[in-house]
C-alpha cells in the first residue's frame, strides 16, 4: 500500500521547534529583502483565520499584522532543509516504509509492505508519531493503492476531522471522491480546472466518470493517468513522479568565496541545472528563490544570510530567463564583506509545460526561446554537460573562479548554426 506524509504548515512548524509559546498563536512567514518587504509564503491555521493568504505582499497586510499581532518570520531556507533531511532520515531507519521518494521539501511518498487497511492504518500512525516525537513537526498522512489516491487521504486529513491518519480503500474511494473538488486533484490545474468546470465536473467522482477518451483529448495522457489512478489502478513510477512542487540546486563551497562575480557565478550554475531538470519533466516555474549564506560555525567570522524570491507572470523553463531573474535577486541580497560558504536557489509553483497561460501583452518570441533551448539540450546531451552554457555561468563550470563576467551572451560562438540542429 502507497503511504503518502505531508508535514503541516512545514515553514510554519520549523519556526515553532525553537518557539514553542507561539503554537496556537498566528505565525506567518514571508520573504525578506534588503528593503524589509516580500510577500507571504506560509501561515499558521491561525493567521489562515484572520483572511491572510500565501502570495500576499507584506506591505498590503502590515496594518492587519500589526492589530492582531501576527508574529513575522523571514525565510530560513537553510534550517527547513535540515529538518527536512532529518524527517527523511527518521524515516528510512524506522524501517517501515519502503521505497521512499522525496517529493518536495514537506512531503514524501513511500510503501508499506502490507496490504490490510487496519495494518496499514497502525504502521502509518507509528510512522507519523516517529516524525513528530523526534522533530515536533504536526504531520498528516494518506495510505491507499496508489499515489494519487494517497494525496487523496491526506487531503482529507487536513480538511475534515481525521485523527492524522487517513486510509481509502475500495470500499469508501466513491464516497470520498464524491466529497473532493476536482480542483484539488493532484495534478489537475487550473486551465484543466477551467475545461472540466465548464462541462459540469465539480467533483473527483465527476471526472472519474468520464470517458477515459474524454479525459484523454481534454487533458492529454497525463489526464488519462490521473483518473486511472482514482480508480484504483496504478499507473505512475515512483522514480518518476510528476509535478514537483519545487526543485533546489545547492552548494557548500569547498572554499568560502568573497568575490561578488564568482558567487554570481554559482547561482547561474544552479539556475541552470534547476532550469535542465524542468525541461526533462516537461515542466515551467512560477517563482523562484535565491539564498546565499556565511559559514555559521566559523564564529570568528562576521555572520549575513538572506534570500528572496520573485514571481513570474508568465511559466517558464527558459536558462536565459530564469537567470536573469536570478540574477536579478542575488544582486539585491549580496552583501560585501562576508565570506560566504553556500548558495541555492529554488524554483516552485511548478506546472506541466502544456498548461501555460500566455498573456496578450507579452513580448517575448518564446517559440524562438523554446527553440534555443532545444538546442542547447541536444548539444549538452551528445558532447557533455554545459558544452554549451551562459557566459555568465563561467568558462570552467562549477569552478565560479572567472573573473569579470557580468552579461548574459550564450556561450557558443555560432548560436545559429546551433539552432538549426533542432
Amino acid at each position: 500500500m502507497i503511504i503518502h506524509v505531508d508535514c503541516n504548515n512545514y515553514y510554519v512548524s520549523c519556526e515553532r521547534i525553537f518557539r514553542p509559546h507561539l503554537c496556537n498563536k498566528p505565525v506567518v512567514v514571508v520573504t525578506n529583502n534588503e528593503n524589509g518587504g516580500g510577500v507571504i509564503l506560509a501561515l499558521s491555521k491561525e493567521a489562515k483565520r484572520l483572511g491572510l493568504k500565501r502570495g500576499t505582499p507584506v506591505y498590503k497586510v502590515k496594518e492587519l499584522l500589526e492589530t492582531n499581532e501576527v508574529t513575522v518570520f523571514p525565510t530560513n531556507f537553510i534550517l527547513y532543509n535540515d529538518i527536512s533531511s532529518r524527517v527523511m532520515s527518521i524515516v528510512r531507519e524506522s524501517g517501515l516504509v519502503l521505497h521512499i521518494e522525496k517529493y518536495s521539501i514537506d512531503e514524501f511518498f513511500g510503501t508499506l509492505p502490507v496490504e490490510d487497511p487496519k495494518e496499514a492504518e497502525a504502521m502509518a500512525r507509528e510512522v507519523c508519531r516517529r516524525i513528530t516525537k523526534a522533530t515536533d513537526i504536526p504531520v498528516s498522512c494518506g495510505c491507499a493503492a496508489t499515489y494519487t489516491l494517497a494525496k487523496v487521504a491526506t487531503w482529507f486529513v487536513k480538511h475534515y476531522p481525521y485523527p492524522g491518519v487517513c486510509v481509502i480503500t475500495e470500499a469508501n474511494r466513491e464516497k470520498a471522491l464524491g466529497l473532493l473538488p476536482v480542483q484539488d486533484v493532484w495534478g489537475i490545474g487550473r486551465q484543466h480546472f477551467k475545461k472540466l468546470e465548464y462541462i459540469g465536473v465539480r467533483t473527483a467522482l465527476d471526472f472519474i466518470r468520464l470517458k477515459e477518451s474524454r479525459v484523454q483529448s481534454l487533458m492529454t495522457v497525463v489526464g488519462a493517468k490521473t483518473r486511472r489512478e482514482l480508480c484504483g489502478i496504478s499507473c505512475i513510477d515512483i522514480s518518476v513522479l510528476p509535478q514537483k512542487k519545487s526543485i533546489c540546486t545547492s552548494r557548500s563551497f569547498s572554499a568560502m568565496i568573497t568575490d561578488k562575480v564568482d558567487l554570481k557565478e554559482a547561482v547561474a550554475n544552479f539556475t541552470a541545472c534547476c532550469a535542465r531538470k524542468l525541461r526533462a519533466q516537461k515542466s515551467h516555474c512560477q517563482s523562484m528563490t535565491v539564498f546565499i549564506l556565511t559559514n555559521s560555525h566559523r564564529e570568528d567570522l562576521p555572520q549575513y544570510w538572506s534570500s528572496d524570491s520573485l514571481c513570474l507572470k508568465i511559466p517558464t523553463s527558459d536558462t536565459i530567463e530564469l537567470t536573469r531573474m536570478a540574477i536579478q535577486i542575488f544582486d539585491q541580497i549580496f552583501k560585501e564583506g562576508y565570506m560566504y560558504k553556500k548558495a541555492g536557489v529554488i524554483v516552485s509553483d511548478i506546472i506541466p509545460d502544456n498548461a501555460v497561460q500566455q498573456d496578450l501583452f507579452d513580448t517575448t518570441d518564446r517559440s524562438r526561446q523554446q527553440r534555443i533551448m532545444k538546442a542547447m539540450d541536444h548539444v549538452n546531451n551528445k558532447y557533455g554537460a554545459d558544452k554549451v552554457r551562459l557566459l555568465v555561468q563561467g568558462l570552467e563550470n562549477n569552478r565560479w573562479k572567472i573573473k569579470g563576467i557580468n552579461d548574459l551572451r550564450c556561450f557558443t560562438t555560432n548560436i545559429n548554426h546551433i539552432l538549426q540542429l533542432k
